[in-house]
């Protein structure tokens, strides 16, 4: 009939209009990258903090086991010499990017390994407000700028006992260069010092579509 003609014509329309990857090989194909992991949509309308909250409660859960599939991935793609510092992005806000980071630590340390979180996003920091800390104790601004020792600004969280460097609402940040600061010697020989404390160094940067 005209109507089924017409149902099946759209289907293709909107078909040849979607512009989203659906598999695995699609987006290797587009991007020419190989996929390391793919983290299961806990839902838009779930906080971030009840994620976290989730991810503790099952242990075996599908959110938990595509996390310890993501790390381990992440260490085996070069196996003669596993990465020790891992950066996080996304290309907007709201990706998942920062809960993400902190569920790939969370797994590092029951697995019994080592790792802290440095949060490099300076303009929008998420990681105070996350773990519900916006106390006056000094962040990362405050080790860079020598007013803090890096032990000093490293917040480490009761409940997921996972070790945070994190930019502070507190600390000045004004006249800040994110992108100077970042790529300026004093980080750079920070993260060195933190190799040489932590198995992992993980990096939660901001979308790179949204800021320089």
């Amino acid at each position: 009939s005209a109507g089924g003609v017409l149902g099946v014509a759209i289907i293709f329309l909107l078909e040849k209009l979607n512009n989203t990857f659906r598999s695995i090989p699609q987006l290797e194909s587009a991007t020419g990258e190989t996929v390391l992991g793919i983290i299961p949509t806990i839902g838009r309308k779930v906080r971030r903090k009840s994620v976290l909250v989730r991810f503790r409660e099952k242990p075996k859960g599908s959110l938990a086991e595509a996390v310890r599939s993501l790390r381990t991935s992440i260490l085996f793609s070069d196996v003669d010499n596993p990465p020790q510092v891992v950066m996080f992005t996304s290309s907007v806000p709201r990706e998942g990017k920062s809960t993400t980071a902190m569920l790939v630590a969370m797994t590092s340390r029951q697995m019994g390994k080592t790792a802290i979180i440095v949060d490099c996003d300076l303009r929008l920091p998420a990681l105070a407000d996350l773990l519900g800390t916006n106390d006056d104790k000094p962040g990362l601004l405050s080790a860079i700028d020598g007013t803090a020792t890096v032990d000093q600004a490293i917040y480490q969280d009761e409940d997921t006992g996972l070790h945070v460097l994190m930019t502070k609402k507190s600390e000045p940040r004004s006249s800040v260069n994110a992108a100077d600061i970042l790529s300026s010697k004093k980080f750079s020989d920070m993260i060195e010092d933190l190799k040489k404390q932590y198995d992992l160094v993980i990096l939660d940067t901001p979308p790179t579509l949204a800021v320089a």
